[in-house]
């Protein structure tokens, strides 16, 4: 799947149910939502998405702050978006920065897409931060923004640097 389409997808969504929280946009896309305390994260899972009887679930764990629980959502929901076929309901533990699993970079990409603006960190950069700088400023996950400006640097603005090298196993195994 191209990048363009993740971005394309992103922009239709925000122009149809307007600039909305995840659990809004899952809420008016039909998707169930189910979001309880599952144990801490170190021994249990953040999220995962999986088709029902023809109906789109997200489970959530809320047992991670809340800036995660958002980050995760709108991970899942970039499952659901982009993969509502997709028969593999592995759970999300970590965003992926990387290749290795298409459709987890892709989620983690529309997550990028969805939860950040674009203003946020041109501004940002524009004013000198660094990408540490922008994710303690956003509160954000860096490897979160190091998705974002990859985004960006696709959509032309080839002046952002990126002095920072993530690894997609941040939110641990």
């Amino acid at each position: 799947m191209a990048i363009e389409y993740i971005i394309d997808a992103v922009a239709f969504l925000k122009q149809e149910y307007g600039d909305i929280s995840p659990m809004a946009l899952a809420h008016s896309k039909g998707i169930l939502v189910d979001a309880q305390h599952y144990g801490n994260i170190q021994e249990s899972f953040r999220g995962f998405a999986i088709q029902l009887h023809g109906k789109l679930h997200v489970t959530l764990n809320l047992d991670q702050d809340e800036v995660m629980q958002q980050v995760c959502l709108a991970h899942e929901l970039g499952h659901c978006i982009l993969h509502p076929y997709s028969a593999d309901a592995r759970s999300f533990t970590s965003l992926s920065l990387d290749n290795t699993s298409t459709t987890e970079y892709e989620a983690s990409l529309f997550a990028a897409e969805y939860l950040i603006n674009d203003n946020d960190i041109l501004t940002l950069c524009h004013d000198g931060y660094s990408v540490q700088q922008i994710a303690c400023s956003l509160g954000y996950p860096v490897e979160l923004i190091v998705l974002k400006v990859k985004l960006l640097l696709y959509k032309g603005y080839s002046e952002l640097r990126l002095p920072f090298e993530a690894h997609g196993d941040f939110l641990g195994d």
